[in-house]
């Protein structure tokens, strides 16, 4: 607790605090402080200063001589105390400290600080607020200790960072938006449930047996407001969908939302290279516009993916193997040049495992290094036991000396898709090992583009959607939307970077009967719940289309961090759980009888 001495301080401060805040560190006004812990470096020498912040290290020599470590959001800076009684608060603890500022001796300078040249001979120190929670500071990688000490994480630099990274890019594509004529609007975050998409977080209400759900994302709202005359808006918009947390997904989740009517794909995606352009970090090698397209049927021939990594111009391959008394084998080849060292051959094995575990791959997928004009694959089928068969592979693969051969065969359905995730894999590894230097720039965007309207699932076997019902087909693809709707390409487009999705849109249905065949007859969906939707097209409505971009995914690969959760202040953890305040928790059984549940 603060004593009333320190108390009777911070106030008078506060009150000479009066002073004119102008001629300030920005961050410093309309605060106390007249200095932050970064600002204090070697053109502060012999001043006096008071800095705040939290007690990050301490430690002591002989019986007068002690080091503190001081940290703010801002940097750090050393207190040296001499000839005074050693009664330091715990790490952790929030101090206010006066003292001088003096030149480190040259033995004890650290180039690790920005202050590192410098120390504050410390003259007096006062606690503000104590720290009693010593455990919560003392983890390594336990995810979980650290989610439920979250508050002291946030404290780290990597944080700090992070979070300041993200209220810069959101700042920045709200001044560019809004140059560009767009209006930022909220949209209800409280729902119907509407069939299809994501599971959904639902909400009940005091009404017995009708509830709410927390919106997957805004994207009936923002077509509505396209009716209403509302023809460029955009929100960075608060997304929910009960789904199993990853490294790239979380179930609440902000996404950079923007639509706007008559308008084509190609002025979207213009706008979305120009908003990409403007907001890019400086710290970064600037990218270049127009982005790449390639066709959705193209990405997945080539690259057995449709969000395709290409840093790296190699392909998949599809090979015909013969064999004497066996019926045709079709594999799928991926070679990746030279390497067959020992160092990339085991890692480059180890990532085929992953891609086939990743996408419950049923068949074989095996690799071997190409050396001394042979191969030798373990556990190798027994088609692959003639030369003959080998001598072809090389021969049509044009394997050189010293590249990894990976093979896959069985289990047509997931043959391709497993190698192209293992393509994306190797792809990076290459990248981020220097295997290669990137051919096409350390941050490749491309627009995958014409992706198939409606596919079949193939666990239940009826027709589904390939983005979501609203996109429309391709103009010239419309009649076969009623007679051959598995062969209809839409107006969708993804944006991929570094081979993972960032973002995705369409051009929209604008037509209410062609909405409402599509809900009742290709998808065999009850469109009663949609009435509301189709009878606004009704009223109408203009051609328009729009995107969205997840940003926390965007920030996660231009830094090259391992998860979305380092850019979200208070994220769940990989089973959806709050470690924080130990969430989502059993209701009472008042609250029950209130919501009317069992």
């Amino acid at each position: 607790m603060m004593s009333s001495s320190v108390l009777r301080r911070f106030c008078r401060s506060v009150v000479t605090g009066a002073r004119a805040h102008w001629g300030l560190s920005h961050v410093n006004r309309f605060t106390v402080r007249e200095h932050n812990c970064g600002d204090i470096t070697e053109k502060m020498i012999g001043k006096r200063v008071t800095v705040y912040g939290w007690i990050k290290s301490r430690r002591k020599e002989g019986k007068k001589i002690g080091f503190i470590v001081l940290s703010d959001a801002y940097g750090s800076v050393q207190l040296l105390s001499v000839n005074r009684n050693w009664e330091v608060p715990n790490r952790g603890s929030v101090v206010m400290a006066t003292g001088l500022v003096q030149k480190r001796p040259e033995k004890d300078v650290n180039p690790q600080m920005a202050s590192g040249s410098v120390e504050i001979l410390l003259e007096e120190i006062n606690l503000l607020g104590s720290n009693e929670n010593i455990s919560s500071l003392e983890w390594s990688d336990d995810e979980p200790l650290r989610m439920r000490n979250r508050y002291v994480d946030l404290r780290t630099e990597e944080m700090q960072r992070n979070l300041r990274l993200k209220s810069l890019l959101l700042t920045s594509v709200r001044n560019f938006l809004v140059q560009e004529g767009f209006v930022e609007i909220e949209t209800p975050v409280l729902q119907k449930i509407t069939p299809g998409g994501a599971h959904e977080f639902v909400v009940p209400t005091q009404i017995e047996d009708h509830f709410y759900c927390l919106g997957q994302s805004p994207q009936l709202y923002k077509q509505l407001l396209m009716v209403g005359g509302c023809d460029r808006y955009f929100q960075i918009a608060k997304c929910f969908r009960n789904e199993t947390a990853r490294a790239d997904r979380q179930p609440e989740f902000q996404q950079i939302d923007v639509e706007l009517s008559f308008t084509t794909r190609d002025g979207i995606l213009d706008l979305i290279e120009n908003l990409i352009v403007s907001v890019w970090p400086a710290f970064l090698e600037k990218v270049s516009i127009p982005f790449p397209r390639i066709k959705y049927k193209e990405a997945m021939t080539l690259y057995g993916s449709d969000k395709p990594d290409l840093r790296s111009k190699i392909e998949l391959k599809t090979v015909e193997i013969q064999s004497e008394g066996q019926k045709n084998t079709s594999l799928i080849a991926l070679v990746i040049p030279n390497g067959a060292n020992e160092e990339h051959a085991s890692k480059l094995k180890e990532l085929g495992s992953k891609a086939a575990t990743k996408v419950y791959y049923k068949g074989n997928l095996i690799g071997s290094c190409y050396n001394d004009d042979s191969l030798s694959f373990e556990m190798e089928p027994s088609f692959m036991h003639s030369s003959q068969v080998k001598d072809h592979l090389c021969r049509y693969l044009q394997l050189n000396q010293g590249d990894y051969l990976f093979l896959a065969h069985g289990d047509d359905k997931l043959q391709r898709k497993a190698m192209g995730t293992l393509r994306n894999m190797c792809v990076n590894y290459m990248v981020e090992s220097k295997m290669i230097q990137s051919e096409f720039g350390i941050h490749n965007f491309i627009w995958v583009v014409d992706f198939p309207m409606f596919l079949i699932n193939e666990t239940t076997g009826q027709i589904e959607c390939g983005h979501h019902p609203f996109s429309a087909p391709k103009p010239e693809h419309l009649d076969k939307v009623y007679s051959a709707p598995l062969e209809v390409e839409s107006d969708q487009f993804d944006l991929v970077l570094n081979g993972e999705e960032i973002g995705g849109g369409s051009m929209r249905i604008n037509c209410p009967k062609l909405q409402k065949y599509v809900f009742e007859n290709v998808l065999k969906a009850d469109s009663n719940s949609m009435e509301f939707f189709i009878r606004a097209l009704s009223s109408g409505c203009p051609p328009h289309g729009g995107l969205a971009i997840g940003v926390d995914r965007l920030l996660k690969i231009i830094s090259k961090a391992d998860s979305i959760r380092d850019f979200i202040a208070f994220p769940k953890s990989m089973n959806c759980r709050d470690h924080l305040s130990s969430a989502p928790n059993p209701l009472t059984d008042e609250l029950k009888s209130t919501y009317h549940l069992k």
